[in-house]
């Protein structure tokens, strides 16, 4: 199973390095996983042009770390976002990366799910995972944060993502856990 895994690199809160130690210790030995670590300096700020669409399809004008991501975005089978959670919402670093996937949308317009939507450039589409720390997390900000993913999904035409929330090492050892369980189960059935 081809895995992409975006984790926000320029979080100085100790969750952040603790959750990113975690991660690796228990998911580096899988072969298919492509890692990116960004800050908020990584990627541009999506402008709007839509030169993506009309003047260089499926590709944004601005070369950074985005073209990678996006390029096994499309070619992976889970995608993972490790963000902290601030105010019920990614960082601002994964929100970039997230508004930079509209290369891999088209100009074009569907209805889904009685909501208007773009359709999808590429058939595959990854499963998605969703993974938001900080100290105390509110159920407010739970239910806004799983809200705003389930948005991002429909709008990438993908199922509903799993949502974690971890306040702790051990509750990032379970996310960790439960991933390579994920991960393993599907290598196992032949699903990769």
């Amino acid at each position: 199973m081809h895995t992409t895994i975006i984790y926000d690199n320029s979080n100085l809160h100790p969750i952040s390095s603790s959750l990113n130690t975690i991660f690796h210790d228990h998911l580096s030995n899988i072969q298919t996983i492509n890692w990116y670590a960004i800050d908020k300096d990584s990627a541009r700020h999506c402008i709007g042009c839509f030169n993506c669409w009309v003047q260089t399809p499926g590709s944004c004008i601005f070369k950074d770390i985005t073209t990678p991501i996006n390029k096994d975005i499309i070619n992976s089978d889970l995608l993972i976002y490790v963000t902290p959670l601030l105010y019920g919402s990614y960082s601002p670093a994964i929100k970039r990366t997230l508004d930079r996937l509209i290369p891999t949308l088209l100009p074009f317009f569907k209805r889904s799910k009685g909501e208007v939507h773009h359709k999808q450039r590429y058939i595959k589409r990854p499963n998605l995972i969703m993974v938001a720390y900080n100290d105390n997390i509110t159920p407010a900000e739970k239910n806004t944060f799983t809200a705003l993913t389930k948005a991002n999904a429909a709008n990438l035409d993908a199922s509903d993502p799993e949502v974690y929330f971890c306040s702790n090492e051990n509750d990032m050892l379970k996310v960790a856990i439960d991933i390579k369980k994920y991960l393993s189960k599907d290598s196992m059935e032949g699903n990769i």
